[in-house]
């Protein structure tokens, strides 16, 4: 029998609001007896239906068979592949948002990398449904013991001809809703049973560099806990900066199972998996793992034009409506200034509100509350030894405050580049004292401002620091 290449997801390696902190219970949607098909027992799943809105390469997504294996196998033996790698892998990815994490994973194959599907993947790991703070990083590690691959070599065209009378029944009675819920959005053409261990990462950070912090932090949490991986002292440098760290986890296939929890990373104890390793067979094998080949749309096994249209703009609908939302949370950014000492005030909070000598600008804007949303950088607030407060997003500018002053906090972030539905906000500089502004005319390229009535001062302009959403 023909040998195929073992699976190897390669596409990623290491090198490439109601929660508490206390160990959580999440939802289970990932043993729905409802929708689970095991397969007969020798092909599994192979020719099923799958509804890629469910769990990643997890068999409580696949639905009812659609093609008729037993008659294609008997007509074409040879376009049936069957190959034993008995090998161990691990697939790792991650993202910068809920939804981010879902596009990456939705990549890995073709039939989904145009949109955002496996909702039922991030479901997993929360108690919410399909909207997720812009907060959390998400990150995805499963440990693969693959031990069979099956595999149809054959066309859309051919396996037309083998559909089962149920499918073809349905298809031709059944509207597109009745269809999806009984046989999915996709179907099995190539897939990997054995064992597996599911491990989801969620976190949040502050630091600058998401994308680095969210893959550190899930090598680090997973070395932790199951010893996987190899933990470097950069990787455990670059995750030094995240919170809430959190680590969800469970194994299909095998006698013995680890079963689904959720535990913090920190203070979290580790998970011995030898007795579930050693108790994988073929027998006790599921699907673990879907090849980037595995899919193929159901769609592409309707020959009526008309039946095809109809239940492809249902599935198209179906999908969005069910991909990962990203909430990102922001603030007003309000301004005001001391007639004093001069000093310009940007707080998300109203600090000077009621106090002497303060005179009140209002809200510039919306500013985010964490750097979740891409192409945003942090807005830094020091307090200067000439009693003013300087604000700006470039942590090089002054670093820590050095001689000038200390740096106080974060107040949140801003977009760095001109987008659409945010304005700039101006800095000038007086001797020392800044002023912040979204309006250019009001000092131009620079000029004099009065200030109280009765002052009247120079400002020089000294740029733009970002631009904040209106």
């Amino acid at each position: 029998m023909k040998k195929i290449l073992v699976f190897c997801l390669a596409v990623v390696c290491w090198s490439c609001q109601k929660e508490n902190n206390e160990n959580l219970k999440v939802k289970n949607t990932l043993a729905d007896g409802s929708t689970q098909r095991a397969g007969d027992g020798v092909n599994d799943v192979i020719g099923y239906g799958y509804d890629v809105t469910g769990v990643y390469a997890d068999a409580s997504a696949s639905r009812n068979a659609v093609i008729d294996i037993p008659a294609f196998s008997a007509a074409y033996p040879n376009r049936l592949y069957v190959s034993f790698p008995n090998s161990q892998s691990f697939f790792s990815t991650w993202g910068l948002n809920a939804r981010d994490f879902s596009s990456k994973i939705s990549k890995t194959i073709n039939a989904t990398s145009a949109f955002s599907a496996f909702t039922g993947t991030v479901n997993a790991s929360t108690t919410e449904t399909n909207t997720y703070s812009s907060k959390y990083m998400y990150g995805i590690y499963n440990l693969l013991l693959q031990k069979k691959q099956i595999q149809l070599n054959a066309s859309t065209d051919l396996l037309k001809n083998y559909l089962t009378p149920e499918f073809l029944a349905d298809l031709s009675n059944q509207s597109p809703a009745y269809i999806v819920s009984k046989y999915g959005t996709h179907v099995h053409v190539n897939i990997i049973t054995g064992a597996k261990l599911e491990i989801l990462y969620r976190s949040e950070t502050s630091s600058s560099s998401r994308e680095v912090a969210v893959q550190a932090g899930l090598k680090v949490s997973v070395g932790k806990i199951f010893d996987l991986g190899a933990t470097t002292s950069t990787d455990i440098k670059d995750a030094q900066n995240n919170s809430n760290q959190r680590l969800t986890y469970h194994t299909t296939g095998g006698a013995i199972s680890v079963p689904l929890a959720t535990v913090n990373v920190d203070g979290a104890t580790s998970v011995s998996l030898a007795a579930w390793q050693g108790s994988v067979t073929e027998a006790n094998s599921v699907l673990v793992a879907i090849p980037a080949d595995g899919l193929i749309e159901i769609t592409d096994l309707v020959s009526d034009a008309t039946q095809k249209a109809a239940l492809q703009n249902y599935i198209t609908q179906y999908i969005a409506s069910r991909a990962v939302n990203v909430t990102y949370n922001t603030m007003p950014l309000l301004s005001s200034y001391n007639i004093l000492s001069m000093s310009n005030m940007l707080s998300t909070a109203p600090e000077t509100a009621g106090l002497s000598n303060w005179v009140q600008r209002g809200s510039i804007g919306q500013i985010f509350t964490d750097n979740g949303m891409e192409g945003t950088v942090p807005v830094y607030r020091y307090y200067l030894n000439n009693g003013t407060f300087f604000f700006n997003t470039n942590y090089n500018e002054i670093g820590t405050g050095g001689d000038l002053g200390h740096l106080d906090y974060i107040i949140g972030y801003i977009y760095s580049q001109p987008t659409t539905g945010a304005i700039p906000i101006y800095r000038y500089n007086h001797n020392g004292k800044h002023w912040y502004t979204t309006n250019y005319s009001e000092l131009g390229a620079g000029g004099y401002k009065t200030v109280g009535g009765l002052l009247r001062y120079y400002y020089t302009y000294e740029g733009i620091i970002g631009y904040i959403k209106q």
